[in-house]
């Protein structure tokens, strides 16, 4: 009997379900699909750069360019450290690690995870290329803190140097002009020399001011032309938080011929 009833019941449900009156939609929702709003979208854009801490599997190098290809990508942003590129200075002459520089004149392991790391950015730069990623490359600060440890456990003989020395400019330009001469990595389209260089500047162990940074862009402008590399666009301030503002009216009316890109950063 109970099973009759609730059969009953279920049937009696459906009935109303079926035979019920839809209430009529007030302001319906139509989407044309042959109104096209934006026809050359720009696409996503991230921060990205290769994992400075450990290997990847190839499985793991697979799975992650298949994540980034979904999210269809227009643009990143790939920030590097200078001392997985350059392990100091002969003279005025950056010893670099892809010239023939003599690898037993440094940490074995500082070395190793050097050639890891920029390998690592040469396979992500290519898939940048390869899937029309447009990136924004970049250094997070100049070399400056001996202290400075790598995430990996390598007590590296470190350098320092003033962020307005003309070597520094030549170091950043030999890398971009490495990047995009000898590795065919023409995705590059921007460089901007530091991160939230304002910030920066508030300590002044770190060696950051709006004069040094000014003179630095000079150098780097300078540097990249000598090289055959004015398509590079350099961005700046990348100011953040406070102060940011003085920044930018210093930028704009100092070095408007030189940074072709304002930009600076919010975290919401």
């Amino acid at each position: 009997m109970k099973q009759l009833l609730c059969a009953a019941l279920l049937a009696a449900s459906l009935a109303s379900c079926v035979t019920k009156e839809q209430p009529k939609v007030i302001n319906p929702i139509v989407v044309d699909t042959d109104f096209v709003l934006q026809g050359n979208y720009y696409g996503g854009a991230m921060q990205w750069e290769p994992n400075d801490r450990d290997a990847m599997t190839e499985a793991q190098w697979d799975r992650l360019f298949k994540r980034v290809g979904f999210m269809n990508l227009g643009y990143i942003r790939c920030c590097i450290m200078p001392y997985f590129y350059c392990f100091g200075y002969e003279g005025d002459k950056p010893i670099l690690l892809w010239d023939d520089m003599d690898s037993t004149k440094v940490d074995s392991r500082w070395y190793a995870n050097s050639r890891r790391y920029m390998n690592d950015l040469y396979r992500q730069l290519q898939f940048c290329k390869d899937n029309n990623i447009d990136v924004l490359l970049g250094e997070w600060w100049k070399p400056m803190d001996p202290n400075w440890q790598q995430t990996v456990p390598v007590d590296m003989p470190k350098f320092t140097i003033e962020l307005d020395d003309p070597r520094y400019a030549v170091q950043v330009a030999e890398m971009v002009e490495h990047l995009v001469k000898d590795k065919g990595l023409t995705c590059i389209k921007q460089f901007n020399l530091g991160n939230e260089v304002n910030l920066m500047a508030g300590v002044p162990s770190y060696g950051y001011s709006w004069e040094k940074w000014k003179k630095s862009i000079l150098n780097l402008r300078a540097e990249l032309d000598k090289r055959g590399l004015k398509d590079i666009k350099i961005v700046g301030p990348d100011g953040g938080y406070w102060g940011v503002d003085v920044w930018f009216n210093k930028t704009l009316t100092e070095l408007d011929s030189v940074v072709s890109v304002i930009d600076y950063h919010w975290y919401i």
